[in-house]
């Protein structure tokens, strides 16, 4: 019920983000630390990789960090044990690129166009379903968006899902 008012109040635009100048690294080693065990307890590696320049982003610091844990317990959710759920940080002219990998069986290619719907769940081809409502990644697409960023995923049957997506960079003098 949380998710669905979230997303409602997102989609109405009646949110406005408190944002601020951070270095997104920060951020993210601390969600990696948070799913940590949880990977652990599944058998997957969690692995990061950053870049060795990556600018500060500006943004609502709450909002990315239910960004990133939306789709890292996606990731982690959809990995066989034995698998890898990687985060890598990377600088592309004026933005911060984030991409968030998983060795998992992938998704469907007629799914790929769905997978940022409400209530959409490419696990099983079908809108909704039990455990989960399937509004996390409509509520990532809406922060990132939000925040002046895209995203996108790329998947392949039995290799594995990227998701990606990318804030506009700031100078960051902390």
């Amino acid at each position: 019920m949380r998710d669905l008012f979230e997303l409602t109040k997102l989609e109405a635009h009646e949110v406005c983000p408190q944002a601020e100048a951070f270095p997104l690294t920060e951020l993210v080693q601390d969600v990696l630390q948070k799913f940590q065990l949880t990977a652990e307890q599944r058998g997957l590696r969690l692995e990061h990789r950053f870049a060795s320049a990556v600018p500060a982003v500006r943004a609502d610091i709450g909002m990315i960090e239910r960004v990133l844990e939306n789709m890292l317990e996606n990731a982690i959710r959809h990995t066989p044990a034995g698998g890898t759920v990687r985060i890598e940080l990377a600088a592309e002219a004026e933005h911060v690129l984030v991409s968030i990998s998983d060795t998992g069986r992938g998704i469907a290619p007629e799914d790929l166009a769905q997978v940022f719907d409400r209530y959409y769940r490419a696990d099983r081809g079908e809108f909704g379903s039990a455990g989960h409502a399937g509004l996390g990644l409509a509520i990532t697409r809406r922060i990132v968006e939000l925040h002046g960023g895209s995203i996108a995923v790329d998947s392949a049957a039995g290799v594995g899902t990227t998701f990606r997506f990318g804030l506009p960079a700031v100078p960051w003098h902390g």
